[in-house]
């Protein structure tokens, strides 16, 4: 019969001869009781299974894109919030790389000449990183030559020019109404004449009417 191995500890199976262990980097050995007691590698009561299963290695799954160091670095509280602005998106990255040349220029603290020489490299651009960073953040957006403001006093203008136009014709209302005005009152004043020119004629019609008539009387009386 092949023999039989086991992960169970000493507290699950007893004392058995022939029990091996799997280390790993070394395989399977012998486990000898002392050896199970002291050995820090042995397996525990817990660790009932975990010789049945290799070891999964440590290795980036295909297909899923690890997130840089540096853009978990830079993201600050105070830019997480810029970060998804295609207009200042590539500036932040741009800081994320000046952070990145920061750690690595300044972060010898051993003295160890191999970094040195690389922290050489590494404050040579980062100086020329910061320059071009803070030279981009100084910089101010180009501008036309006339004032921003040319547009708000050309508005101002029109619109004084349209007040203007309605204050001229609120006085031209105002003149043509006096004028009206004035053809009533002399509308009124002839229509008044013409009815007391009528009224007289009429008058001097009844008054010749009245006369004729005592007239015709009288002359027809002195002839009977």
């Amino acid at each position: 019969m092949p023999e039989k191995t086991s992960t169970a500890s000493e507290s699950s199976l007893g004392m058995m001869e022939g029990l091996r262990s799997y280390i790993p980097n070394k395989g399977w050995e012998e486990l000898s009781p002392e050896k199970k007691e002291n050995s820090p590698n042995g397996p525990r009561e817990d660790d009932f299974f975990a010789d049945e299963y290799e070891p999964i290695p440590n290795t980036p799954i295909e297909g899923i894109e690890k997130k840089p160091v540096l853009e978990e670095d830079f993201l600050e509280q105070d830019l997480a919030d810029i970060a998804d602005n295609a207009s200042i998106n590539s500036l932040a990255r741009r800081v994320a790389q000046t952070n990145s040349l920061v750690d690595s220029a300044l972060g010898n603290k051993d003295g160890n000449s191999k970094k040195d020489t690389d922290a050489v490299k590494q404050l040579d651009q980062l100086g020329t990183s910061l320059s071009d960073l803070f030279s981009d953040l100084y910089k101010e957006p180009s501008q036309t030559t006339g004032s921003p403001w040319e547009s708000v006093s050309d508005a101002l203008d029109q619109l004084s020019s349209e007040v203007k136009k309605r204050e001229d014709l609120r006085k031209q209302l105002t003149s043509t109404q006096e004028k009206i005005n004035l053809c009533r009152k002399d509308l009124i004043k002839t229509i008044e004449r013409l009815a007391q020119d009528e009224q007289e004629r009429l008058t001097v019609v009844k008054m010749r009417s009245r006369l004729a008539t005592v007239m015709a009387d009288k002359l027809l009386k002195k002839l009977k």
